[in-house]
């Protein structure tokens, strides 16, 4: 299991509380103010049964508060990804089979510029 953390600073440039690995972004942009967007991903592999992969990630791009993260605030921008793998061999040829499935809400730098013009 993996998580990260990923920042993209505007009129805020380089502040090094961000390179604290386990220091909020809310606690940070009240330090260093707006201007940034913020991304988070967590994904975990499962490597069973035997020649097979099980996978996920959730992947989170400019919350702008936890406990609202599901609501209709257009702020909100996440995805998620499942998918499986099969590794075999049929007649000595390595085979593979994948099924993958990604919905994604408002993902893209349009709503960004969209926010940046309103301001």
């Amino acid at each position: 299991m993996r998580s990260a953390k990923i920042i993209i600073t505007g009129p805020v440039a380089g502040e090094p509380v961000y390179m604290i690995p386990f220091v909020p972004y809310v606690f940070v942009e009240h330090y260093a103010g707006e201007g940034t967007i913020r991304r988070l991903s967590f994904d975990a592999t499962l490597n069973w049964p035997d020649k097979t992969r099980f996978y996920g990630e959730f992947f989170i791009d400019d919350m702008t508060a936890p406990w609202s993260l599901f609501s209709s605030d257009w702020g909100n921008k996440w995805a998620f990804t499942i998918g499986g793998q099969y590794f075999g061999a049929i007649m000595n040829k390595d085979i593979s089979a994948t099924a993958e499935y990604t919905p994604r809400r408002a993902l893209g730098i349009h709503t960004f510029l969209r926010r940046r013009r309103k301001v």
